[in-house]
């Protein structure tokens, strides 16, 4: 399990992860890193959020659509809970549908 991801400065993945637009998209092949760095800046907002005052914990909701729930499942699920493991960082909460 990686602790640490390298994108090569300058390229439209790392402008991505690094991104702050309210909208945005990105493209490319096949295998090029997409979801991944779609996870990963999903991640780093979420640990920008200031913590709850209650119980100091970050809490944060995100919704990534795909065409289809197998594509859902197979692509974006699949490599969040590789990135992400229930193990280290929590359970993983598909409300409310049960997509796993």
């Amino acid at each position: 399990m990686p602790t640490e991801f390298d994108f090569l400065a300058g390229t439209e993945v790392a402008k991505f992860v690094a991104s702050n637009n309210q909208v945005d998209y990105i493209q490319g092949p096949l295998g090029s890193g997409k979801t991944v760095a779609l996870l990963l800046r999903a991640m780093r907002h979420a640990q920008e959020q200031h913590p709850s005052p209650i119980d100091n914990v970050r809490y944060s909701r995100w919704g990534i659509v795909r065409n289809t729930l197998p594509d859902l499942k197979r692509s974006t699920v699949k490599t969040w809970l590789e990135l992400f493991p229930e193990h280290i960082y929590g359970r993983f909460n598909a409300a409310p549908y049960q997509i796993q």
